[in-house]
């Protein structure tokens, strides 16, 4: 068992959370918002790679944690995306645009699901 205690199993599940509770740093009303939000999505996701392989070979709950609080916040810039496909669309196509890229997160899922081994 990688928590000395069973009470802190769920502590990095909550991390995920907590990590897509600290994106309000990238703050929507900026002029250049899109540009910030997905490089520091990127680092993140970089930085939780990262930290996923430490944890791994340190068999340590606190590294996994802050790789998870990491995740967190990568997977709530993912959710921008819909955001910024709606600013640089033309007005006439901005419903048509936003909508692809939903269906994007379905079919994406859905293969996922399938092409599993």
């Amino acid at each position: 068992m990688l928590a000395p205690s069973s009470s802190l199993i769920t502590l990095p599940l909550s991390m995920v959370s907590h990590g897509g509770c600290h994106v309000s740093s990238v703050s929507v009303h900026e002029q250049d918002w899109q540009k910030k939000g997905f490089i520091t999505r990127v680092l993140n996701g970089m930085v939780a790679a990262a930290v996923s392989m430490a944890a791994t070979m340190f068999h340590s709950i606190l590294l996994l944690c802050l790789k998870l609080f990491f995740l967190g916040i990568y997977q709530a810039l993912a959710q921008f995306y819909r955001f910024a496909v709606g600013e640089a669309a033309l007005p006439a196509s901005r419903a048509k645009a936003i909508s692809l890229v939903l269906a994007g997160g379905v079919v994406a899922s859905a293969a996922g699901a399938i092409t599993r081994p």
